[in-house]
């Protein structure tokens, strides 16, 4: 999970570096976007270690 949720960063960050010329809106965007996503996969990933699932794959 978390070698695709860096590149899933990695490319939305350079969408937003590509879309907006000032590099400070292109920051801002990125963290408004991305925030929840990453806050959800860090609560399943709590969730999962509280249940004892170590080798837990969602696909």
């Amino acid at each position: 999970m978390g070698t695709t949720l860096s590149l899933e960063d990695g490319m939305y960050l350079a969408r937003m570096l590509r879309d907006h010329s000032d590099y400070t809106d292109a920051f801002y965007y990125y963290e408004y976007d991305r925030k929840d996503i990453v806050r959800q996969v860090h609560r399943e990933t709590e969730t999962m270690k509280n249940l004892g699932i170590e080798d837990y794959d969602p696909s």
